[in-house]
């Protein structure tokens, strides 16, 4: 009988210990020699470069089955913030963030979870790799293809706060379709307010479109023109005599 080394990290196609590697004491398997060491009589042989073979054929008999365009039912195999892993076939695939909705993605946990079966289209199939792309999304319509149909500019329009941030807010027109209200556009009386001093998430408010960016997917709403602006009431007191609250006090 000849002894061969086999390293643990060649024991398997991912790192194993403990129990998994009990599992295979005297358990006859097909390794590869990658390494000969006559003078010391030292053999090297690897179990992980067989079975990565052999995976590596079954994914090549597998991607014959599959082309850019199908949509095929898949299983949620893992869920990251950048993304989902499914498979289809023994073949995995990436669904990116970016692909799983048309709209603002937080976290891919909100919509999927491991084990659910979820429906997908193949975008790409890197034959050099055997990377395959999928997307949820595509398989609806999106909600920007007739968006200035749906939206007039200068109309006004209901709308609700999803999001806050130092330089404005985002307010949702319908489901993945949202709009900025700049700093800017927030009060007849400050350019500088802070929008958390004005909005809570999920507000109801009124906005007016400013402007809409199909290609960039973006909208500029206006909220201060649906509200009544108080400078217009001075004008009818020029030549009034009033009185003032002193507010503040500068050198």
């Amino acid at each position: 009988a000849i002894s061969a080394f086999l390293p643990q990290s060649h024991l398997d196609t991912k790192p194993i210990r403990g129990a998994a590697v009990d599992r295979l004491m005297r358990v006859p398997i097909k390794v590869r020699i990658v390494r000969v060491e006559k003078t010391r009589g030292n053999i090297s042989c690897s179990r992980r470069v067989v079975l990565e073979k052999n995976k590596n054929a079954e994914v090549a008999e597998a991607l014959k089955t599959i082309k850019e365009g199908m949509v095929v039912d898949t299983q949620v195999r893992a869920v990251n913030s950048w993304g989902v892993f499914v498979s289809y076939n023994n073949l995995d695939m990436l669904v990116h963030v970016s692909d799983l909705d048309f709209g603002r993605v937080k976290q891919p946990s909100d919509l999927v979870s491991v084990g659910q079966t979820l429906k997908c289209k193949i975008t790409k199939i890197d034959s050099q790799t055997n990377r395959i792309s999928a997307s949820v999304k595509d398989l609806g319509s999106d909600p920007y293809k007739d968006i200035e149909k749906k939206y007039k500019i200068g109309s006004t329009y209901p709308a609700e706060i999803v999001k806050l941030q130092d330089y404005g807010a985002f307010a949702s027109l319908e489901k993945n379709i949202e709009g900025l209200i700049h700093q800017s556009y927030l009060s007849h009386t400050s350019r500088t307010v802070k929008p958390n001093k004005i909005f809570s998430i999920g507000d109801k408010i009124k906005v007016k479109v400013l402007s809409i960016e199909k290609d960039k997917r973006r909208i500029s709403l206006d909220y201060k023109s649906t509200l009544p602006n108080p400078w217009d009431k001075i004008k009818d007191k020029i030549g009034s005599t009033v009185k003032f609250k002193i507010s503040n006090i500068t050198e």
